[in-house]
């Protein structure tokens, strides 16, 4: 039984003060929660510049789920060339069903999810 593990090294980058918090739920092991998106279906997301948006049935439901303002979201859209794409966000909205991006792979004009494509946020 292992009960203490040392480990060293560093991270650097522009962090926000609510990324910290994600940070180290991301590395206490924090849940990460699937939502499987369907354009045809009930549920899909488009990213536009910083924004990424939640639309359809229960978005409101599903956004109230998450207690943090601020973590990562990893969207597998090979449609979109986004295969497994980590972002950051640094504030959501849960009416409007919006994450404000602060990092992650640049998109260009919008992204539109297709049937499968599927989105996890991490959950504090």
């Amino acid at each position: 039984m292992v009960t203490q593990v040392q480990a060293s090294g560093t991270i650097s980058g522009a962090l926000s003060s609510g990324t910290f918090d994600a940070l180290l739920a991301g590395v206490m092991g924090a849940d990460i929660i699937p939502m499987t998106t369907q354009t045809s279906g009930t549920t899909f997301f488009t990213i536009t510049g910083s924004t990424l948006t939640i639309s359809g049935t229960g978005t409101s439901a599903w956004m109230t789920t998450f207690v943090a303002n601020a973590g990562t979201i990893v969207v597998n859209s090979p449609s979109n060339n986004l295969n497994n794409a980590i972002f950051a966000f640094s504030g959501k909205n849960n009416t409007a069903g919006t994450f404000s991006l602060i990092a992650g792979p640049s998109v260009t004009g919008t992204v539109k999810s297709t049937n499968g494509d599927t989105i996890s946020v991490g959950a504090a």
